[in-house]
């Protein structure tokens, strides 16, 4: 998970155990699931592929860019203002744009 500053630069930040371990699943008929590492639900809902196949939107809200989607890649980024809690500290930062690499 990285973050990004309002100059454009991005920082991996520290995320929990718990972030770091989910596993999420994409379902062929449209919905998806997000387990958390123990295996119980973290979130569920619908997604849809938007525009030429480049955008995923989760429950009809929320919408990623897809960044990179590759054999073993999938990147999603995200504009806008995002607060991130440091999990040491529980300081709130807002940075202005976010992107989460998962590996598959």
């Amino acid at each position: 998970m990285e973050y990004e500053y309002q100059n454009g630069t991005w920082v991996q930040l520290p995320l929990s155990n718990t972030v770091t371990s989910e596993k999420n699943v994409f379902n062929t008929d449209g919905t998806y699931v997000v387990y958390n590492y123990d295996g119980s639900v973290n979130t569920n809902g619908v997604y849809d592929l938007m525009g030429d196949y480049t955008q995923l939107a989760l429950n009809k809200s929320i919408t990623y860019d897809i960044t990179v989607l590759d054999n073993n890649t999938l990147q999603l980024s995200l504009t806008g203002q995002i607060p991130y809690t440091n999990p040491s500290t529980g300081t709130v930062t807002t940075y202005y744009g976010m992107r989460q690499t998962f590996a598959h």
